[in-house]
């Protein structure tokens, strides 16, 4: 009697480790999520070590989530790409100003937020984006190039 306990016992450990240690290593993983949303809908990308996943929501329908694992070379192509723009480099936040300075959010409000190699940062924006030139510098009403090729990277790889 006592043997079967001792075995459901090992077995048990034995789960609970693999699973912190999966926790662990997801946590030190490479991620990389981008929300953007305005006053009807909203789509969050994430890619979190080779899965992209995919929410839409608006205020008619059901939130849909959609996710798909990519290939190497769609994960390889896509830190290309947002190191190509200088994420790490971007302000922590882009917001339009009134002209009595006071931020101001009429359109499309977003935020980045990536890990990699245990590096974290976080950028957030409203009615502003990153200048293609100067990345701490802003662009108020309009997308950037920069900023669209940050989001090319993550939408090309959309579950189907």
């Amino acid at each position: 009697m006592k043997l079967p306990l001792l075995i459901a016992c090992c077995l048990w450990l034995e789960f609970a480790v693999g699973c912190t240690s999966r926790r662990q290593d997801e946590a030190k993983s490479d991620f990389a999520r981008l929300y953007m949303g305005g006053f009807f809908a909203s789509t969050v990308y994430e890619i979190k070590g080779s899965r992209i996943t995919v929410i839409r929501t608006s205020d008619v329908a059901k939130a849909r989530k959609a996710s798909r694992l990519l290939s190497e070379d769609e994960v390889s192509r896509f830190w290309r790409e947002l190191d190509s723009q200088k994420v790490s480099s971007w302000r922590p936040s882009y917001f339009f100003q009134t002209q009595d300075d006071r931020p101001a959010c009429s359109y499309l409000s977003w935020e980045l937020t990536v890990r990699k190699n245990s590096k974290e940062w976080q950028v957030r924006g409203c009615d502003a984006y990153p200048r293609d030139r100067d990345p701490r510098q802003m662009i108020e009403h309009k997308l950037s190039k920069r900023f669209e090729r940050v989001w090319q990277a993550f939408s090309r790889n959309i579950p189907e």
